[in-house]
């Protein structure tokens, strides 16, 4: 991963042949060693058992993020192009240059809104070991008003004190 900040990115890879020829081991699916390496010494010990599922959700969304969407959208376009703008958030595809994001539309579908997960105000994200998966946050897109592409935007954080 380029930046620390970064949970996990699937690269598409061009492939040929017919959709049962399509080997999804060949697709690049990254995720961020040090949150993998936080998980598993955050399952070593009990006292630190709740991070180690805060760990689980987050490591299983980014699997559904990238592999649920990404890996599909290159499986039924054998890899040539990007997700298209219709299928996905509006100001995401904005800020992606045009680009759709297929992942997460389906975070949409999934959980009512895109997950994010933002530094807990007490803790590096950067520091090895301290179990920090990031206070996760639903970001609700609502329907924009009428006459108006505008779309207001509320988010709510979880309710867990223990970050």
């Amino acid at each position: 991963m380029a930046k620390p900040d970064d949970l996990g990115k699937h690269e598409r890879k061009e492939w040929s042949g017919t959709y049962e020829q399509f080997d999804p081991r060949e697709q690049f699916l990254f995720l961020n060693a040090f949150k993998l390496y936080d998980m598993i010494n955050a399952g070593r010990v009990h006292e630190t058992a709740a991070a180690f599922w805060r760990f689980h959700f987050l490591i299983a969304t980014i699997l559904a993020h990238e592999v649920g969407d990404h890996l599909l959208i290159t499986f039924l376009n054998h890899g040539r192009t990007f997700t298209p703008p219709d299928i996905g958030v509006s100001a995401y595809c904005k800020a992606g240059g045009g680009i759709g994001e297929a992942g997460r539309m389906l975070e949409i579908c999934l959980f009512g809104g895109n997950l994010e997960y933002y530094q807990a105000p007490n803790q590096s994200m950067h520091d090895i070991l301290n179990y920090q998966t990031g206070v996760t946050h639903i970001r609700i897109l609502l329907i924009p008003k009428e006459e108006s592409s505008e779309y207001t935007t509320v988010c709510f954080k979880s309710s867990s004190t223990e970050v």
